[in-house]
């Protein structure tokens, strides 16, 4: 004879998948108390925790390109950027004022239905025809503003420029410097007219030396 049990048959209001179990112990529950966390893996949106400076620039509706889950970059575009920030410990444990950004993938890769993926995002801040892009190790503060030491000849030559947007490891500039040109990375006290010798850097997506 199989054992009675008093149970109480309970409906999830949405269909969907189960995604999490909060709680696995028999025993009294408590009103309110989540049970199953229930959605659909296939209605994703991306949460972005960046800098509050780097968030000021972003708009709603700018393109973002997403890559670093496992599988082919994609598309999507921000939905909301939250008006407000908080403050967070790094991990070189300084505290960072962090603004949310939640973005919607424009077509969502099959593999990707889930819930707690860890993606890699750039987002558009703004589009610049005539700009160049240099790493932000190459620029240098002189006393009439920004400049960056362009290789020519054997020697390091200083050229002024202007800081058009400023990224994380990458800046737009403009100015007096040609697409191709070798610029040095940190020059440090390096002078105008010092002798140098050109070593590749190779550089990854986001501008940062290998």
């Amino acid at each position: 004879m199989a054992p009675s049990c008093d149970c109480i048959e309970l409906r999830a209001p949405v269909d969907g998948a189960v995604l999490a179990v909060p709680r696995r112990e028999a025993g009294p529950v408590q009103a309110g108390e989540p049970l199953l966390v229930v959605g659909d893996p296939r209605d994703v949106e991306l949460v972005l925790e960046i800098a509050s400076e780097e968030a000021v620039g972003i708009r709603p509706g700018a393109p973002a390109t997403v890559s670093g889950w496992g599988g082919p970059a994609f598309a999507a575009r921000v939905r909301r950027v939250e008006p407000f920030a908080r403050t967070v410990v790094n991990a070189l444990g300084i505290e960072e004022q962090r603004t949310r950004v939640v973005l919607d993938p424009v077509e969502l890769p099959a593999d990707l239905a889930g819930e707690g993926y860890r993606v890699r995002v750039a987002v558009e801040r703004a589009r610049i025809g005539d700009a160049l892009r240099v790493p932000d190790g190459a620029l240098v503060r002189t006393p009439a503003g920004w400049a960056v030491f362009v290789v020519g000849g054997g020697r390091a030559r200083r050229r002024p420029v202007e800081v058009v947007l400023r990224g994380r490891e990458m800046v737009a500039v403009a100015g007096d410097l040609v697409a191709g040109e070798r610029v040095v990375l940190w020059p440090g006290d390096l002078g105008d007219g010092a002798p140098v010798r050109a070593r590749e850097a190779v550089l990854d997506r986001d501008g940062a030396a290998e």
